[in-house]
């Protein structure tokens, strides 16, 4: 599994579902940099593809935290010489838009 599908499940285990109205986690470890989601569910004893996944993404390699919204997620990772920004819809694992900036070295 990518460190960035870790992450997302990680993310969407640990209440911050699609569901459910929450802050956002918009900055690197969420809402004040905590790394806490307010009024989350408790997270599962287990993380299991077959029990509490709600979805996966094909994403680049990369080391980012991702960043929620009440209906998207955002990432950021790396191909050969782009940085690239993925956008994915969160009810449905829907990859919405892509963004790849090239990488020049000088």
């Amino acid at each position: 599994m990518a460190i960035l599908d870790a992450l997302l499940l990680f993310a969407l285990a640990s209440g911050v579902s699609p569901s459910v109205h929450h802050e956002g986690w918009n900055r690197f470890r969420g809402p004040n940099g905590a790394g806490l989601a307010p009024g989350a569910a408790p997270l599962p004893d287990v993380l299991d593809t077959e029990k509490n996944l709600l979805w996966s993404a094909e994403l680049p390699p990369g080391h980012s935290s991702p960043c929620l919204t009440d209906e998207r997620v955002f990432v950021t990772g790396a191909r050969e010489k782009e940085l690239v920004t993925v956008c994915i819809d969160r009810k449905d694992c829907k990859v919405l838009r892509t963004r790849a900036l090239t990488v020049s070295t000088f």
